[in-house]
């Protein structure tokens, strides 16, 4: 399963499209209909870091308007050392709802 293809061919097609990539952006809550849900992931995220156990919810998040370049922080590319930080950066017992094989960008 690539994402959530099943079809082998869809597969190894968009497994051809560029490199994996993570894209981090600046999304203001004033922008997103569902800024209660990114809110509770902002303070979920500091309930870990004190290290207690935070609720989880998962949400979509998506804006009503265009961001502009600067809401870009920054574009991590597999192969690069930033790229695979981040996924030593996930606790060693993540288990996400979904499984994530990759996108390619």
């Amino acid at each position: 399963m690539y994402f959530w293809l099943k079809d082998p061919e869809l597969i190894e097609l968009v497994k051809s499209f560029g490199r994996p990539r993570v894209i981090e952006l600046a999304v203001p809550l004033l922008v997103t209909p569902d800024a209660y849900s990114a809110a509770k992931a902002v303070v979920a995220t500091f309930v870990k870091a004190l290290g207690c156990e935070p609720d989880w919810p998962a949400f979509d998040l998506y804006t009503t308007s265009a961001l502009g370049a600067d809401a870009v922080l920054n574009i991590h590319t597999e192969g690069e050392p930033n790229f695979a930080a981040l996924a030593r950066g996930y606790p060693a017992g993540f288990v996400a709802d979904q499984p994530f094989r990759g996108l390619s960008a």
